[in-house]
């Protein structure tokens, strides 16, 4: 197996076997990395998005099980480190055990679950400035009620990804 790292853009021609939710979401990321087989198949990926720094990743069924999943999301973070990136941010389905297990094995903290939504939000500190923001929003989430706090924990996150672009361009 193998890795190619670059954006979405970049990358656009080796989406066409993923499902229509990862391709849209990975087309558009500022960081993607492609697991591909010997055979050049591909069959997973990895993105960052680029306002909130939210990760998203996908393995083909067949492929699971084996810790490709767990290089894939590490060979991404460590991309997402080398570009300055300050946090990496993702929800999980509190079902989905596997996705559960690699996420605490590449270095995801929890910040809140929502347990009427089925969901848990987490991130993963890259410096300094993402460990400020995990606290402050670990801290946050443990005082505010549910749904208030499931919008406010999406908006903070959509500001903090927008003030990061931000910052980064000037």
């Amino acid at each position: 197996m193998k890795f190619i790292v670059g954006s979405g853009e970049q990358l656009r021609d080796k989406l066409e076997t993923f499902p229509k939710k990862y391709k849209d979401a990975f087309s558009s990321s500022q960081i993607l990395v492609i697991c591909v087989t010997s055979d050049n198949k591909v069959v997973g990926g990895c993105s960052i998005a680029k306002i909130s720094n939210y990760a998203l990743a996908y393995l083909k069924e067949e492929y699971r099980g084996r810790g490709l999943g767990t290089k894939l999301e590490a060979k991404t973070y460590s991309e997402a480190r080398r570009r300055g990136l300050d946090f990496v941010a993702g929800a999980i389905h509190l079902w989905n055990l596997p996705a559960l297990h690699v996420a605490s094995k590449v270095g995801y903290r929890e910040v809140v679950q929502f347990r009427d939504f089925g969901y848990v939000l987490m991130m993963i500190p890259l410096n300094v400035k993402g460990k400020l923001v995990y606290t402050f929003l670990h801290e946050l989430c443990s005082r505010l009620p549910g749904s208030f706090l499931h919008r406010i924990v999406l908006l903070l996150m959509s500001v903090v990804g927008l003030v990061r672009q931000r910052t980064s361009v000037s």
